[in-house]
């Protein structure tokens, strides 16, 4: 029985070449910048930097060799039969290849440029990894020995498998849900504030890094519109916040919207946060920072002269820090409830407000920004001198004891 199944290794070789030639495919591609087949950009979504994909690819791709032989031979770890690791494997198989399937209808669905095959490299290769591990559980599952347990199960054994298949169906369904409606959020968003449709799929880079004349490496994610030509307009957004998931997920979104529309989008961390470099210190560093992004944008291929920042509150400082900078600066900004003086906020008057500051302080002072609970505020207004607010409040933060010398020196 299980030596017919050795027959499999000829399916495997043939996926396993199938997904060298893609590894060959795009060698060819980025290093030596042949013409004959489609261009860098059509063989990777941008999920992760070309780098560290060839280094995973060799590395699936040495295991894949591994597990041939094996199959090849009719013995060896990957040929021996588990049962329930060949089932284990075809539900996670099916679920990778119905993720692809999502994927590939969204994008052909909502962006007319790539129908039918525009950007599929990636998704037809995805396809060929999930019938690899198919093959591979089709194997183990077909001639596993099934426990001695699971040959005569009991009547709650059988209620508690019945159970747990429901419980995985519902899970399954609400997963492959969730991942449609993660696709199709941007174009959701979209309509309901009355944009225009979406018309092209978008490649992100991550990590994109740009160095201030400082010597701070800022970080970038770039969205780029796929086929709007050479270049494009800019957006670009300085984001003063942690890099949670919840404002990962916000960014990518927002990226993506503007994307689909035809813009190249910048998100960048300001100076300390997100995955920038360097020291978060509130509001001094935004100015020369922007100008050295504004600069850095004006020397990319993809700039066309034109720039839009976006954003509220210190999102919007960013944009009135450069508000004055041309050839490069902004052609146009959308600000949403920010001062253009953060001076009269913090010393309304001339009298330093430590309710705005400490709150401020104590909330965004770490890596992650932990909104402070009125006990811990409560410790540091109660109390002199001015300057120890923060210590008061178990934290130790130097722009604050600044912003609080600055009240006394004025």
């Amino acid at each position: 029985m299980i030596s017919a199944s050795r027959h499999h290794y000829l399916v495997l070789w043939l996926l396993s070449s199938a997904f060298l030639l893609r590894v060959l495919g795009q060698i060819l591609v980025v290093f030596l910048h042949v013409s004959f087949l489609p261009p860098a950009e059509e063989w990777y979504s941008g999920l992760m930097p070309y780098g560290p994909l060839l280094v995973s690819q060799i590395l699936i791709l040495a295991l894949m060799v591994k597990i041939n032989l094996n199959f090849t031979r009719g013995t060896g770890l990957f040929f021996r039969p588990h049962r329930r690791f060949g089932i284990g494997l075809a539900i996670f198989a099916a679920i990778y290849f119905a993720i692809m399937v999502i994927r590939y209808a969204v994008t052909m669905s909502l962006y007319p440029r790539e129908r039918w095959t525009g950007g599929s490299i990636p998704t037809f290769f995805h396809w060929v990894l999930a019938g690899y591990l198919l093959v591979i559980a089709l194997h183990h599952w077909k001639y596993g020995q099934p426990s001695a347990r699971s040959k005569h199960p009991s009547l709650l054994a059988r209620f508690a498998t019945a159970t747990a298949r429901v419980v995985g169906v519902c899970i399954l369904i609400a997963g492959l849900t969730g991942w449609a409606g993660y696709l199709l959020l941007p174009t959701i968003i979209a309509r309901y504030l009355h944009m225009r449709g979406p018309q092209y799929a978008v490649r992100i880079d991550r990590n994109v890094p740009l160095t201030t004349t400082d010597g701070i490496r800022l970080v970038s994610d770039i969205y780029h519109p796929r086929r709007a030509g050479r270049a494009t307009p800019t957006i670009l957004v300085r984001i003063p916040y942690s890099r949670t998931f919840t404002n990962t997920l916000f960014a990518t979104v927002l990226g993506r919207l503007w994307a689909e529309r035809g813009y190249t989008v910048v998100i960048q961390g300001t100076r300390g946060r997100y995955q920038s470099g360097g020291v978060y210190d509130p509001l001094r560093h935004e100015r020369a920072d922007g100008i050295d992004t504004l600069n850095w944008i004006a020397r990319q291929p993809w700039y066309d002269g034109r720039i839009g920042m976006w954003g509220g509150s210190y999102f919007g400082y960013t944009q009135w820090a450069i508000a004055d900078r041309r050839n490069p600066g902004p052609t146009a900004l959308m600000i949403q409830e920010a001062s253009t003086d953060f001076h009269g906020m913090f010393y309304p008057g001339g009298a330093f407000s430590l309710w705005s500051a400490l709150e401020w302080a104590v909330m965004s002072h770490g890596r992650v920004d932990v909104p402070p609970t009125p006990q811990k505020l409560g410790k540091g207004f109660d109390g002199f001198p001015l300057i120890q607010a923060d210590e008061r409040a178990e934290c130790e933060i130097p722009f604050f004891d600044d912003w609080a010398l600055r009240s006394i020196m004025q």
